[in-house]
């Protein structure tokens, strides 16, 4: 089975607007006691050294902890209700290396009590979301959820110490299954019970997830405020929590148009858990695309989709991601064909996934066509509800501008260019200037009487400007042309295509020199590198 989120010791920390990934000293305890006590069967004394350092075994010492509370016989462990509660999901979760033997699966007691309860929904929750049914994962998550809130104080007591980690895996259902503003709230719980028990770990995935989430959502104040608390954590470079702060610190500097860092920042952290893959692939992919590298986008989709089941990818917070990061690339790159797929891809996203993101891009297509009034029509939605995050504001204001400066409206460019400066500027969103041609900012800093801050300007000296080329035609095959074009894909000859396909050679040599025409290529291996920079000319 696939590991969820909640693996062993990695430490990714932000200072001062950097990230700093280290190597520490843990603290030294002696393993030999451990087991010296356990030949002994000195019960007591093994659990009386188990509780004096309980935080040192719980964050460096893993593997010492298990074989002490798998020796101890069921009715010692069951005199301590911190042993008893820890006792399976410190089973559950692995010393030292991404994998786990297996995935949680909590054997109850002949009374299910408050633990077994929860531990059972847990699993079932994580289980569901690493197949891909997400809203199966969510209810499971929101039944122990509630379970919990509405259990009396004192059958939440004895299990506080195994809290955190369940209400990790709860927040990460939520998340996946696209609840961000409930997986916000899961994850900032788990954050402050991790901290007051000393459960420095998953302190670190929860600070950094809220990072991530809110970088994404377009609130990067909060998302530094995050990276900020994640605490200070001993690692060795395998543990899947150091994975979030560093994407989301990665995106904030992208953000920043510091893209050396970005690149720097997710090449220093390799992915490690297998449930951050459309997360990691959308942060690449921003930053990449802020850089107009975008060709090769479309072929390394094709080899991610193909890594990961399909249902994955089709539902939740993975497939927002990967359509948004699709309609950023495509609209980047000025290819129609890839830019009717991907929109149509990302119109199929719910509104409250993509929060506001998706208004963002299709008001920035119009303006690539001059759709002037349709752009205006995406734009003035979120803005006249007053819903929009300062990140899709300034885009939105961004767009704004543009509409009014192309239809002379000058005076209304010049506001909607100031309030966008000024959201710019104390959220440090300076890729949304990057939206705009040389042309058309320098003309917005004259109307408006707003100089562009220095930071400003050498951060948007440091990227391309974004190319302006004339979109390119959508390439509209037949079905015919479509099933030619597989068959030459597969190598096939001419006569293996006609007597697939039932049809005569001379059929199937027109149909080729038709679809070569249309794709602009002269012969098979330009169709194959034709296919894989658009991948949907099959569809």
């Amino acid at each position: 089975m696939p590991e969820s989120r909640n693996g062993p010791h990695v430490d990714t920390m932000r200072r001062g607007g950097g990230i700093r990934s280290g190597l520490r000293g843990c603290f030294s305890l002696r393993n030999s006691e451990i087991a010296s006590l356990i030949d002994r069967e000195a019960w007591d004394d093994l659990v009386e050294y188990v509780d004096t350092h309980w935080v040192e075994l719980t964050h460096s010492h893993r593997e010492a902890l298990v074989s002490a509370l798998n020796a101890m016989p069921a009715s010692v462990r069951a005199s301590n209700a911190r042993f008893a509660a820890a006792h399976e999901y410190a089973n559950f979760i692995p010393a030292r290396g991404p994998a786990r033997p297996t995935r949680y699966q909590h054997a109850p007691g002949k009374e299910a009590g408050l633990l077994d309860t929860l531990a059972k929904l847990t699993s079932q929750s994580a289980g569901a979301r690493m197949v891909g049914r997400f809203a199966d994962a969510v209810a499971a998550a929101e039944a122990a959820l509630r379970l919990l809130r509405e259990s009396p104080a004192g059958a939440t007591r004895a299990i506080r110490p195994v809290i955190p980690d369940l209400r990790l895996q709860w927040a990460i259902s939520l998340q996946l299954g696209a609840r961000l503003p409930e997986a916000i709230r899961a994850y900032e719980r788990a954050y402050d019970e991790a901290i007051r028990h000393d459960n420095t770990r998953i302190a670190v995935e929860a600070a950094g997830s809220l990072a991530f989430d809110f970088a994404f959502l377009g609130m990067p104040t909060q998302a530094r405020e995050w990276l900020s608390r994640v605490p200070d954590y001993s690692h060795d470079g395998s543990d899947t929590v150091h994975e979030m702060p560093a994407l989301a610190a990665a995106l904030l500097a992208a953000h920043e148009l510091d893209l050396d860092r970005a690149n720097g920042i997710l090449a220093s952290s390799p992915t490690v858990s297998s449930e951050t893959w459309a997360m990691r692939f959308y942060t690449e992919s921003f930053v990449s695309t802020l850089a107009g590298n975008t060709e090769s986008f479309p072929a390394k989709l094709l080899a991610l989709r193909a890594a990961h089941p399909a249902a994955l990818a089709a539902a939740g917070l993975n497939h927002a991601l990967l359509a948004i990061a699709s309609a950023g690339a495509a609209l980047t790159a000025s290819d129609a064909t890839r830019t009717e797929t991907a929109f149509s891809d990302l119109d199929a996203v719910h509104a409250g996934t993509s929060t506001g993101t998706r208004e963002v891009l299709r008001a920035w297509r119009a303006v690539s066509t001059d759709a002037l009034p349709v752009a205006l029509a995406d734009a003035s939605g979120p803005l006249s509800e007053g819903t929009a995050t300062p990140g899709v504001a300034a885009e939105l204001r961004a767009v704004m501008a543009v509409i009014h400066l192309r239809n002379d409206h000058l005076d209304d460019a010049a506001s909607h260019f100031r309030v966008c400066l000024e959201i710019v500027a104390a959220e440090r969103l300076f890729d949304v200037l990057h939206r705009f041609s040389p042309e058309e900012l320098a003309r917005l800093e004259d109307l408006s009487g707003q100089r562009l801050p220095d930071e400003i300007r050498d951060a948007l000296a440091t990227v391309p400007p974004r190319a302006r080329r004339s979109p390119r035609p959508a390439v509209h095959l037949t079905p015919r042309e479509r099933a030619v074009l597989r068959h030459l894909l597969d190598g096939r000859s001419r006569a293996d295509i006609a007597q697939a396909e039932g049809l005569s050679q001379n059929t199937i040599k027109t149909q080729t020199a038709s679809l070569y025409r249309k794709l602009n290529v002269a012969h098979r291996e330009g169709a194959v590198r034709a296919v894989l920079a658009a991948p949907e000319l099959l569809r």
